[in-house]
């Protein structure tokens, strides 16, 4: 059986920005995970977020590891993410 993982002890300030980073950051996955932690926060279980944004709970555990770490940075992607471009800076000039 796994612990139930909760984000507690918001603030104010905490649930105001979480809750424009969720209406209004240019990223989708950011804006996922702030609200991922406004839902954690009311009570709803790892496992439910997982449903609700499809993904599987110990993502949802990262994220909420993440934001107990490194609070606001811990939810924005870091650069160096994904695939590397097959195309270099000069051969971008070219074309």
């Amino acid at each position: 059986m796994t612990k139930m993982i909760y984000v507690e002890n918001l603030t104010q300030e905490e649930v105001l920005t979480l809750s424009e980073m969720h209406k209004k950051h240019p990223r989708y996955l950011t804006r996922q995970r702030a609200h991922s932690i406004l839902l954690s926060h009311k009570g709803i279980s790892a496992q439910m977020i997982g449903y609700i944004y499809d993904v599987c709970r110990q993502t949802v555990s990262s994220w909420l590891s993440k934001w107990e770490k490194l609070g606001l940075c811990g939810l924005i992607d870091q650069a160096g993410r994904g695939r590397p471009a097959k195309l270099t800076d000069s051969k971008k000039k070219l074309l």
